[in-house]
């Protein structure tokens, strides 16, 4: 009976060892994984110091003494925090472009992307030298075989995906069934029928003379699949022509949404009818619109922003840019798009509010009056108002609760707040 003991007490010390063991070691590699921040970094490929301030949501904040210095830190930030997801899109989108279109861009674009890929290539390397996992918990487990070396044309692929992404895929036929009588009063919008996954661009701008202040305003939103970490990396690049603040795209070097000292600029996307043929994969499209972010990132004012856009920009999207004292679009007339639920509840807000200040901005983005409720709400009543039992004791008990919804319905404005 003693032997018996001394055998399982030492089988379950051994367990309790070994599993112990094994959790260190997953908790080293993982641990190691995660970057430290305050650490100080010596590599290859930069012409002076650059300084990478995290705030304390460990946004950075870069400045360095040239634009290639800055778009190699940007690259170098991306790998350090979001390696898994660059290498991921680089995986998903390997077969857009077969040739490396990097001719088809101008010097200073194709730079920001040669200094972007070393600066990706240099947190690969510091991986490399052990000591830090893969680089990204999740690597802990990838094929070897995907951790490669960054190039300029992994950016362009990523770009042309982003553009891709903003096109239907497939034709899409929305009819409204003959029985589904919505009031005139209320928007027909397909998104009552049908809603396409796609990712999509809006902006939302007013000139000087529609807000209090007298200077325009301009409002970006951008509704794309939810994924964990977010598609998009805020960013503030300290470029010698002045701060370029925003929205980044992990694997591209550029601000998309954002602004600089003197100008900000969003992008628009409408949802054009779907090509019968797919498009042959071209690297023209991806270069010309990371030409335009280079362009806008150093423009002085919105005009400026704007010149030459009109040989840049993608079909189907539309570019706005405002200054302190002037709003450019282009094309210059506003595109016109399919009815849409925001659309409906921006024309509400437009016509409550003459002159925007500030605060109805704000209030503005606290609305929580839903159009699409309100198109709902009749039909949803239809359904109740119609509705019949076969028994006469299902009768009176489907009445009274049907009369108690309709009673509730009746007093709701669409109002969605919790």
């Amino acid at each position: 009976m003693k032997r018996l003991f001394n055998i399982l007490l030492y089988t379950f010390l051994t367990v309790c060892a070994a599993g112990l063991a094994v959790s260190g070691t997953v908790y080293f590699l993982l641990r190691a994984s995660v970057p430290d921040y305050d650490e100080d970094f010596s590599v290859a490929g930069i012409d002076s110091p650059v300084d990478i301030l995290r705030d304390s949501s460990a946004l950075p904040h870069i400045t360095a003494g040239s634009a290639e210095d800055v778009y190699f830190a940007i690259g170098f930030v991306h790998a350090q925090d979001r390696l898994g997801q660059l290498l991921r899109a680089r995986r998903a989108t390997k077969d857009l472009l077969p040739l490396e279109p990097t001719t088809e861009i101008d010097s200073s674009t194709s730079d920001a992307l040669e200094a972007y890929a070393a600066g990706v290539n240099a947190w690969l390397g510091l991986v490399s030298e052990g000591g830090r996992g893969r680089g990204s918990p999740e690597l802990l487990i990838a094929d070897e075989r995907m951790i490669a070396a960054w190039r300029p044309v992994d950016s362009l692929r990523i770009a042309h995906a982003f553009l891709s992404d903003l096109r239907p895929k497939s034709r899409q036929e929305l009819s409204v069934s003959s029985d589904l009588r919505v009031p005139s009063d209320r928007p027909v919008t397909p998104e009552l029928f049908a809603t396409p996954p796609e990712v999509s661009l809006n902006a939302w701008a007013l000139s000087g003379d529609r807000t209090a202040t007298g200077a325009p305003i301009l409002a970006a939103d951008i509704v794309g699949p939810l994924s964990l970490p977010s598609e998009w990396y805020l960013a503030d690049l300290q470029l010698p022509t002045g701060a370029a603040i925003g929205a980044t795209l992990p694997g591209v070097p550029f601000v998309v949404i954002g602004r600089n000292e003197r100008v900000a600029w969003a992008f628009g996307s409408t949802p054009q009818k779907a090509v019968r043929e797919p498009e042959a994969p071209t690297g023209r499209g991806a270069g010309d619109y990371l030409m335009m972010l280079d362009r806008l990132a150093r423009s002085t004012d919105a005009n400026n922003a704007l010149s030459g856009t009109s040989e840049m920009l993608s079909a189907g999207m539309e570019v706005l840019a405002i200054d302190r004292e002037t709003l450019a679009r282009w094309p210059e007339r506003e595109v016109e798009r399919p009815a849409s639920f925001r659309d409906a509840r921006l024309a509400v807000l437009d016509d409550r509010q003459l002159i925007i200040s500030v605060e109805g901005a704000i209030a503005v983005q606290r609305d929580t009056v839903s159009a699409a409720a309100r198109a709902l709400l009749p039909l949803m009543a239809k359904e109740l108002w119609f509705v019949r039992s076969a028994s006469g004791i299902e009768e009176t008990r489907t009445e009274r609760l049907r009369n108690e919804i309709l009673d509730k319905l009746a007093q709701w404005n669409g109002d969605m707040d919790r």
